[in-house]
């Protein structure tokens, strides 16, 4: 699958890190409908900056690119969601776990 183009100040190698809106308009896909993918099908794991803001990166464009063309042809969202996933598996290595704590 191509990947989107850089947008403005980015280059072609650079870490893309997008707001919600951002990823909204770079896609054409309405914000409400990133977020319930994210919540109902784990698209997207954005890491978040410390006020929790969302911040998405590339591969997160192009799961949510792959997700319109899907769904647009015709493909339930759900089944185009496991397809994206087994396809492309989102990364949670930008998440931290708890540590166990002594009681």
């Amino acid at each position: 699958m191509a990947r989107a183009q850089p947008g403005p100040g980015e280059s072609a190698g650079s870490t893309v890190q997008l707001s919600i809106g951002q990823l909204s308009t770079r896609t054409g896909i309405d914000s409400r409908t990133l977020r319930a993918w994210e919540r109902r099908y784990g698209l997207f794991q954005p890491s978040r900056e410390a006020n929790g803001y969302r911040r998405y990166g590339q591969d997160d464009v192009d799961r949510a690119t792959l997700m319109r063309r899907l769904t647009q042809q015709g493909t339930r969202a759900s089944m185009a969601a496991g397809q994206i996933l087994t396809l492309m598996p989102v990364s949670y290595t930008h998440l931290t776990l708890p540590t166990n704590r002594e009681v």
